[in-house]
Order: C-alpha cells, then structure tokens, then sequence
C-alpha cells in the first residue's frame, strides 16, 4: 500500500469531506505503473457492497467522482483503488476519509435527472415468494435512490407491497419492468 495525498479539482489537499457536498472529485498521484485506469470502491460502514467507479489516468494521476450518495451520511468514506490485469484484481491502495456531519442545507436540491439510481440487493429487502414470483415487502437498504432489482433468487419481482418504502427517506425508486403491481 502507499502513502497517498488526496487533491481536489483545484489541487488543493483534501483529507475530509462535508456532508450534504456533492459532485466532489478526487486525484491522486501514486508512483505506480499503471496498465489501465483502476477501478475505485467506495463504502462506508453501512454499506452492503462496494460502489465501483472508473478512475480516468492521466501519467501516474488518477482522477475518480466520489458517490453523492456516500455524501450524504456523516460516516467515513472507506476507498480502495482497485488494479485489475485481465485476470486479476488486487487493492494497491487504500484512503480512508472522515465526513463532518452538519444540517441538511435548506437550498440542497438535485434536479431529478441529477439522481441516478443505485444498484440494489436482496439483502436491501424484506420480501416474500409466492407463485414464483416476488413481493418487496420492506426497504431496509441505506440508498436514497434505490434501483430495485428486477429478480431475486433467480424470481421475477412482480409486486412492490404497501409501505414498502414508508420508513426509509427516498428521492426516487427506479421500479423494473417486470413489476405488475404496487399496492
């Protein structure tokens, strides 16, 4: 692993976030002989799976956007710059950086096209399979905008139950095509 300076678009050192930030960029410089841009995993200690995002290279620069959604919640932000040479991957890097909670700001809005939803699991959800098919019962994930998958153990998900999202705070829920009915 190295040790790793973390610069802002400006080029300016960053070693913590704000919450409610948004569309922040990170680069860093490894003295690394890279053979293609790595892949960057974000988390933080309530995530279910890792957000994957390209890096763009640039010499021994990388450049990545960091998940708004990660932004959100006032908990470190673990990232992993993850190699990966036709066969295998491997971490080369880890950076673990702190997010200063504070209030949501009263003009914080996106713009729905902004929002893109986030992949979703069937450990995001309390559900139940009848027919062959399955019924979300209950979100339990931590997205915000949550992209409910359109199976689950290899079952189509055809029904979307009442309440389903009623107590967890979501912008949007991006709903398969399979889906025949919402109660």
């Amino acid at each position: 692993m190295f040790d790793i300076t973390c610069l802002d678009k400006n080029g300016n050192k960053i070693n913590r976030f704000t919450q409610w930030d948004k569309n922040q960029t990170i680069s860093i410089e490894l003295d690394y002989e890279w053979a293609e841009a790595p892949e960057i995993h974000f988390f933080n200690k309530r995530s279910k799976e890792a957000i994957v995002v390209k890096s763009i290279l640039n010499n021994n620069s990388i450049t990545f956007a960091v998940p708004n959604a990660l932004l959100r919640e006032a908990f470190p932000i673990i990232i992993y710059v993850y190699e990966i040479d036709n066969i295998f991957g491997r971490s080369v890097a880890s950076i673990k950086l702190p997010v200063t909670p504070r209030l949501v700001p009263s003009n914080y809005k996106q713009n729905i096209t902004e929002i893109q939803p986030e992949p979703t699991f069937a450990s995001d959800y309390e559900y139940s399979i009848s027919d062959n098919a399955v019924t979300i019962k209950k979100y339990i994930g931590t997205s915000i905008n949550p992209a409910v998958p359109a199976k689950i153990e290899d079952l189509q998900v055809k029904k979307i139950g009442s309440g389903a999202f009623s107590e967890i705070s979501v912008e949007l829920v991006q709903i398969p095509e399979g889906v025949t009915e919402i109660a």
